[in-house]
């Protein structure tokens, strides 16, 4: 029968809904991971100049000379813009004048990791229903612990006390999956009206243009986007994965429309389940992930921490991934991924 799993964020402490068995999502083309969650976004400078003259009325606009604002240092509005947490404030600042541009677009660019790689740098694994609680990866039982502490202390005083424990995790559960979800609040928020038309407070349609270029993120790296498994100092390319099914990577973007990518190789490392069946012919312990709760994030080659001695492990994992495939579909698997991603 197989048991079916859910992805666990340890660090947010997010749960997604039921993934499935492992033989049906795995070599699926709604794969329940999304590598984008985990990619920090990167301006080019070429891309943050052809933005300025694509928009000069905007981006070299002057404000009022009787702005007490403008009348502040640039280090006090650097300060200012870093204290920020807000996306959307920080870009609709940046375009009240060129010199809030130039001092808070970097800011904008750190926001933007905030709410779009939401993920990078959290504890994550993908577990059956079945695990026991007693055998999660040491990486994140510290964290668990503590919020089962935490929960069972708010339940002992709430309503619900006496009555089906069940009950009141699946509440709480539905409570956390509806509220964040994979994107954070400020990433809805920022992009809840991003229609064709400017809304009110939006001075010109430049404007609300401008405001929707920046509020999106780029991926602009010149050098090999890379997964980085940030607790082990380990790095699997981009490149590799993709040279798996003869994709080539966009020039500028670490994604693949379809087939083989990322976040295959993510999830053949973070599965962890106790005892039982994973409902697929690969038989390799893929539900004993090494990576299992450990911390992640996509970046460039020359992005990484030189602080950390990093581990290419890229042609390991595209191993394992071809033998997956090859155990689910055989010699032929690479004609299945054409037909199910149709390229």
């Amino acid at each position: 029968m197989g048991q079916y799993w859910q992805l666990f964020n340890a660090s947010s402490l997010w749960v997604s809904c039921n993934c499935g068995k492992p033989g049906e999502f795995f070599c699926s083309e709604g794969l329940p991971i999304h590598i984008r969650h985990f990619t920090i976004p990167a301006w080019s400078e070429q891309s943050k100049a052809m933005l300025c003259a694509k928009y000069p009325q905007v981006t070299h606009r002057s404000a009022s000379p009787e702005s007490k604002l403008l009348c502040l240092p640039d280090e006090l509005l650097s300060m200012i813009f870093k204290y920020m947490t807000g996306l959307a404030d920080a870009v609709c600042l940046c375009m009240a004048d060129d010199r809030m541009f130039a001092i808070g677009f970097p800011r904008v660019i750190e926001l933007q990791a905030s709410a779009y790689a939401n993920w990078a740098g959290d504890h994550v694994l993908c577990m059956g229903d079945n695990t026991d609680d007693n055998d999660l990866p040491e990486s994140i039982q510290g964290t668990v612990d503590d919020y089962l502490e935490e929960w069972w202390e708010e339940y002992l005083l709430s309503e619900d006390y006496g009555r089906s424990l069940d009950a009141y995790l699946n509440v709480k559960d539905l409570v956390q999956k509806v509220e964040t979800g994979f994107y954070t609040e400020e990433h809805v928020r920022s992009n809840r009206s991003l229609g064709s038309w400017p809304p009110k407070g939006f001075k010109s349609t430049k404007d609300w243009y401008l405001y929707k270029e920046m509020i999106q993120p780029k991926y602009e790296l010149l050098h090999p986007w890379v997964l980085c498994n940030l607790s082990k100092g380990k790095y699997v390319r981009a490149d590799v994965v993709a040279a798996l099914t003869g994709e080539k990577l966009s020039e500028s973007e670490p994604f693949i429309s379809g087939g083989i990518d990322l976040g295959h190789a993510l999830l053949s490392q973070i599965c962890w389940l106790s005892v039982g069946s994973i409902a697929m012919s690969y038989d390799d312990n893929l539900h004993c992930g090494p990576w299992a709760g450990d911390q992640f994030e996509v970046t460039s080659m020359d992005k990484l921490d030189l602080k950390t001695t990093w581990e290419d492990v890229s042609d390991d994992i595209a191993k394992i991934l071809v033998k997956i495939w090859e155990s689910e579909y055989g010699a032929d698997w690479k004609e299945e991924v054409r037909q199910r991603w149709a390229w």
